[in-house]
């Protein structure tokens, strides 16, 4: 992981946002890339690790994707506060973007690798494998990581564990099944709470994002509720 973009649309919180670039880059020997929108008036963010700043065409998210194809990591709000200038929405630039998202809610500050972390794992989303692997430069110094399933899972005696993936590489994590009771996104954000997770990462839109919307999908929900930074891959 060694491309981080962030886009400059200043929305209150952005200074987080940079600040945890700036963090993740020095912990992982990254470039940072910043993606400015037209109309900005802003300068440049001054960063300890590498980096630039380039030109967005327009402020919708497919101006956007147009950067994320050689990027490893784009970090984002989980929801945009009104900014300036006016930010396309998390929802649409997961859809749209060739990367994994760090979705940060505005509370959320990162100052380091994190030492903990929750993979929300489901064997029938290939999203989560994309998350889980995509999540592997974050993880590699963590002391305490946790995969979940919620309500169980699919009985394949030929799929990879998911637990001997990360062990692989080097990574220590524990398994956990954990019943559904109400939402799966109230029962993944409990997780999260109990261990003080610091990271949590899963999949996005795994039946597609407007199956999601009309159906109240996990993705949304944890967009709104998170305390918690996301790592969100897209399907």
């Amino acid at each position: 992981m060694k491309s981080l973009l962030v886009p400059l649309f200043d929305d209150g919180a952005l200074n987080h946002r940079v600040d945890a670039a700036d963090a993740l880059a020095r912990g992982l020997d990254a470039h940072i890339m910043f993606a400015e929108p037209p109309g900005s008036s802003r300068s440049p963010p001054q960063t300890g690790a590498a980096s630039d700043v380039a030109p967005l065409s327009d402020t919708d998210a497919a101006a956007l994707a147009r950067l994320t194809t050689l990027s490893d990591l784009v970090i984002v709000p989980s929801v945009w506060r009104p900014s300036r200038p006016t930010g396309p929405s998390t929802a649409d630039i997961i859809t749209h973007c060739f990367a994994p998202l760090l979705a940060m809610p505005s509370s959320a500050r990162i100052d380091r690798l994190p030492e903990t972390a929750i993979i929300a794992w489901s064997d029938t989303s290939p999203t989560t494998a994309l998350a889980l692997k995509a999540a592997i430069p974050l993880l590699a110094h963590a002391a305490g990581v946790k995969i979940v399933s919620v309500g169980g899972v699919r009985d394949d005696d030929g799929a990879i564990n998911p637990v001997d993936y990360l062990r692989w590489h080097g990574i220590a994590a524990d398994f956990a099944v954990l019943p559904r009771s109400g939402r799966v996104s109230d029962t993944l954000h409990d997780a999260a709470r109990e261990i003080d997770a610091e990271l949590i990462v899963m999949g996005a839109y795994g039946r597609g994002r407007f199956l999601e919307d009309g159906f109240g999908g996990i993705t949304r929900r944890m967009l709104e509720i998170t305390e918690t930074p996301l790592l969100l891959h897209p399907s």
